[in-house]
């Protein structure tokens, strides 16, 4: 037997459905495999094609159904789904060369009970009409196999029971993207896991190159954090790029430029965008030292919030710690809901720790 199909015991299944079928007692109840469509909630042998319309009237979620005549051949022929191929009220439809679909009719008059009118049942059971307006419910759940693998994340509390939730854990250095995106897949009625939607993103760079380009996992806007550490090795300058792709033409959302002795730029930040190839928004903090001198070791954090950019930047000179912080405004022209994807690193600095996630 596949691994996402359900047999029930025969006598459960007859005591289900025969009330109301007068099913043999070898009926096979199975669930979705992959094979089948998305919208698939139940697939069973019949006897007829009134049976398996019988079953569709009495599951809650049940819009339409498909079925294969092969009476006498045994197997498979009735398929329950929760939605359909056509809008009309009244169609069938043929899906395959033999398979027909059909949307199910309201029963009628002398076919209503207390089941097939209200489906009173949830979603993973069966009402079996008692008679004298009575009805109970039976709880036939769907069952999943394994959930597929995601890149870079575990799964905990791996139960695979219909309306069952497994947590999503991304592993360590990398992070959820986007930073909102559910960490939870559940076990659906047609016996497959919903889709993880988001994705774990490598957040943790060690002893990158100077010129490192590192996806980011959240927009610029989003409170975010970013932490470099490493050595300041030139007289001259280094930088940092937020920028909207990986081609060497891609808008500058923020360009944050150290200069130390560059032209007539001493001891200054530069904080530009570019856009289209047009250089703008230039906003120079200048300062009788600049935060960093050739041959520091530092820890530089990036602290995008709001309207501003907040540089922390902690300086080891000769053993000697110096914290500095400096504070940016980014409210006039600079577009912080531009979808950054990438920090570019450059320039004359050894880097051994980027987290793209987090500040120091």
């Amino acid at each position: 037997m596949k691994k996402n199909q359900l047999s029930i015991p025969t006598h459960l299944f007859t005591a289900v459905l025969c009330a109301f079928f007068f099913l043999d007692q070898d009926v096979l109840m199975v669930f979705a495999t992959p094979e089948e469509r998305l919208d698939t909630i139940g697939v069973y042998s019949m006897s007829n094609k009134k049976q398996c319309q019988r079953v569709c009237w009495y599951r809650q979620l049940c819009t339409s159904f498909s079925y294969l005549d092969n009476t006498g051949n045994g197997g498979v022929n009735c398929v329950l789904h929760s939605s359909h191929v056509e809008d009309a009220d009244t169609v069938t439809v043929t899906t395959s060369p033999q398979w027909l679909e059909q949307i199910v009719l309201p029963p009628p008059p002398t076919s209503v009970n207390s089941c097939s009118g209200s489906r009173p049942c949830g979603a993973a059971g069966f009402c079996v009409p008692q008679g004298n307006g009575a009805f109970r419910c039976a709880s036939l759940p769907a069952k999943c196999g394994d959930p597929d693998p995601i890149p870079n994340a575990s799964l905990s509390n791996v139960s695979k029971e219909q309306g069952d939730v497994v947590s999503v854990q991304c592993v360590k250095e990398f992070v959820q993207s986007p930073r909102y995106v559910s960490m939870e897949i559940e076990c659906q009625i047609n016996s497959r896991w919903t889709g993880f939607q988001g994705e774990c993103m490598q957040a943790v760079y060690h002893s990158p190159s100077a010129r490192l380009l590192a996806r980011v996992p959240w927009s610029l806007n989003d409170r975010w954090n970013v932490c470099v550490k490493g050595t300041f090795d030139s007289y001259q300058r280094m930088t940092y790029d937020f920028v909207t792709g990986s081609g060497s033409g891609a808008d500058l959302a923020i360009q944050v430029d150290f200069r130390l002795n560059w032209g007539l730029d001493q001891n200054m930040i530069n904080v530009v965008s570019k856009i289209a190839g047009t250089w703008a928004n230039n906003k120079k903090i200048t300062s009788p030292q600049l935060p960093l001198q050739a041959g520091d070791d530092f820890q530089l954090t990036f602290h995008v919030n709001g309207d501003y950019l907040r540089l922390s930047v902690l300086r080891n000179q000769d053993d000697v710690a110096t914290k500095f912080n400096v504070d940016i405004s980014l409210s006039s022209g600079f577009d912080l809901t531009r979808p950054v994807l990438y920090i570019r690193t450059g320039s004359d600095a050894s880097l051994n720790y980027v987290n793209v996630a987090a500040g120091c």
